[in-house]
């Protein structure tokens, strides 16, 4: 009866701290030339956009702070999302990612990280928040060309990604979107290639 008891009171805590304010974080990984980064800003914009969309279809408080590509001080970036989120009460980052690897793959991904240290339960006041390990990762991989660019169908793809997530946490996800491979909305301009991935 007490394993069962404190069993339940873990879960409710876990499902507790997913209900907190999230900070839905995005930004392209290929940097390159000015017209391929903003075409991989515009990709990213769509995916990051989906997912917020979903997490607040859910009943979350989903904050999202895009970055672009051609922004690239790591530590500015981090102080940043850190700031944004100790200003919300957020107490975890999902970073959303679209990029080409080097094997020539598109990678869709999403990953969820708590924020530790000077934010939510874990805060005590003398450290600056810091990003923890992965909580969840979700991931789905294409060809990289322009017909997988225009029939990929991001909220799908957020759908599905975040329902996962959500389930882990054992909140009912919102109702499923179309098929990923079958996009609604009008394709951005191809990035043209897979160099500087990060």
């Amino acid at each position: 009866m007490k394993w069962a008891l404190l069993l339940a009171a873990m879960m409710t805590m876990h499902a507790g701290a997913a209900e907190s304010c999230l900070i839905v974080y995005g930004q392209g990984r290929n940097l390159g030339e000015a017209p391929q980064n903003e075409a991989w800003d515009r990709i990213n914009a769509r995916f990051n956009g989906a997912v917020t969309e979903r997490l607040r279809g859910a009943g979350l408080d989903a904050q999202p702070l895009m970055l672009k590509l051609g922004e690239t001080d790591l530590a500015a970036a981090v102080g940043l999302l850190t700031e944004r989120a100790a200003a919300a009460g957020c107490s975890r980052v999902v970073d959303t990612a679209v990029f080409a690897d080097t094997d020539g793959a598109l990678i869709v991904r999403l990953r969820v990280h708590p924020l530790l240290g000077g934010i939510g339960p874990t805060a005590t006041g003398e450290e600056p928040p810091r990003i923890g390990a992965p909580l969840y990762t979700a991931q789905s991989q294409f060809d990289f060309n322009r017909r997988t660019l225009e029939r990929l169908n991001f909220p799908a793809l957020a759908g599905e990604m975040v329902g996962g997530y959500l389930e882990q946490v054992g909140v009912t996800p919102p109702a499923a979107a179309a098929s990923p491979s079958q996009s609604r909305a009008a394709p951005p301009a191809a990035p043209a290639s897979a160099a500087g991935s990060r």
